[in-house]
């Protein structure tokens, strides 16, 4: 079985380490999880895997960052400045989808973006 780049989640996460405070090593666990789900589920390449680790770390951020229960939206701004920073603005509408789309309860259907679906039965696996 594949596994996530921990290392990668590390490095993304740890700048967010003082805003979400007591609940880092829970929220950065979630992740972790999450990521063995989605590549149980499905085996991913290397630019695959890399899009799910970051929209992973970045999917509930709008907790903390907002302090809102209603946080999926407020997920994706600091998500899309991740990856202009590191020259992947082309990933962002996947990866905003990645994170909006998460919680739904029906498939998310739109072969251009077969990942959206592959995180959001990763993060349901998880979070049943």
């Amino acid at each position: 079985m594949e596994e996530p780049d921990i290392a990668l989640v590390d490095l993304v996460l740890e700048p967010w380490r003082e805003v979400i405070g007591e609940d880092w090593t829970a929220y950065r666990n979630h992740v972790v999880r999450m990521l063995h789900f989605c590549l149980a589920i499905s085996p991913c390449g290397v630019v695959e895997r890399q899009k799910l680790e970051i929209a992973g770390c970045f999917h509930d951020i709008g907790l903390w960052t907002h302090q809102t229960l209603d946080y999926l939206e407020p997920s994706v701004p600091p998500a899309r400045a991740y990856l202009a920073e590191k020259g992947l603005d082309d990933w962002g509408d996947e990866v905003a989808l990645m994170i909006t789309e998460h919680h739904k309860l029906r498939p998310f259907k739109d072969e251009r973006y077969p990942l959206v679906e592959l995180f959001r039965k990763g993060d349901l696996v998880d979070f049943s």
